[in-house]
């Protein structure tokens, strides 16, 4: 038992812990983010990447499982939570899609924002139908065929070739609007 402590306790000390290679820590790193083995934004992959494999601190200049996971803690220190008020838009705009859309398949996606993408084949990007994207300070609700739908009030908003949508932040009656 003892043994097995000491060497727990190794791993967790500056330079503890087993030697990886350079190429080790990259596909640490790429199942990480890009395989998707770790819930986190893909963003993320190019700070981690960057903070391992040039440390601001010499004591993480050793390449080893600890300086790795320390590369991993200040890209996660920058994430905060949602603001309760744009969590519960988020929501109940998800509520709303799926009682209107009941076989609706969602699809989750996490990057720079959260979007929750619907479809009926579980492709929300071939044949998606709406999307709510959270950001930080508001919500958007958007239709993938937005620009083909008649919006004599002018609620939906966005200048691409076919996506439109329509924002919503703190204080916005969305049920007015529609």
């Amino acid at each position: 038992m003892q043994r097995t402590s000491n060497r727990c306790e190794s791993k967790l000390k500056p330079g503890g812990g087993s030697e990886l290679t350079d190429v080790t820590a990259k596909v640490v790193i790429y199942e990480a983010f890009v395989e998707g083995k770790l819930e986190a934004p893909k963003h993320l992959a190019r700070m981690v990447h960057d903070l391992y494999f040039e440390p601001k601190y010499e004591e993480l200049r050793p390449r080893t499982i600890w300086s790795l996971s320390n590369a991993f803690t200040p890209a996660f220190k920058d994430l905060e939570p949602f603001p309760q008020f744009i969590s519960n838009l988020a929501l109940a705009l998800r509520e709303v899609v799926l009682e209107e859309a009941p076989d609706a398949i969602e699809s989750i996606v996490k990057g720079y924002a959260v979007t929750i993408g619907f479809s009926f084949t579980g492709k929300p990007l071939k044949d998606g139908f709406c999307h709510i994207v959270t950001y930080s300070s508001h919500v958007n609700l958007g239709f993938n065929r937005g620009a083909l739908l008649h919006d004599p009030n002018g609620v939906l908003q966005g200048t691409g070739k076919l996506i439109r949508h329509s924002r919503s932040a703190k204080g916005t009656n969305w049920t007015v609007r529609l």
